[in-house]
């Protein structure tokens, strides 16, 4: 498979995992990261090696054609694992799909 690379920041991880309480610290909305998370999200996409220390180890992952299947796996995985240690989390946005359907 041709893959070009690119950074994946998709995923659980502890900025996209964040638990939702009323004032977010990577999110401005429902759908937008703050500043803080957009920095994080550009640091190795820029390759600012004065801020690579602030990067999450976690969040983003430069996908090639070498590691894209383990890291659909990966993903996959981590989202059963995020259902598992999360029940209260998903019955709420499980809730929430209800009211909007």
């Amino acid at each position: 498979m041709q893959v070009t690379p690119v950074y994946d920041f998709f995923g659980y991880n502890t900025i996209n995992a964040e638990s939702v309480k009323d004032i977010m610290d990577n999110y401005a909305d429902n759908y937008h990261y703050a500043k803080r998370a957009g920095d994080l999200l550009s640091n190795p996409i820029l390759a600012d090696k004065e801020k690579e220390n602030e990067v999450s180890a976690d969040f983003g992952v430069l996908v090639t054609g070498e590691n894209i299947e383990p890291h659909l796996a990966r993903i996959l995985g981590d989202g059963e694992e995020w259902v598992k240690t999360h029940p209260n989390e998903l019955d709420s946005v499980e809730s929430l799909q209800i009211k909007f359907v």
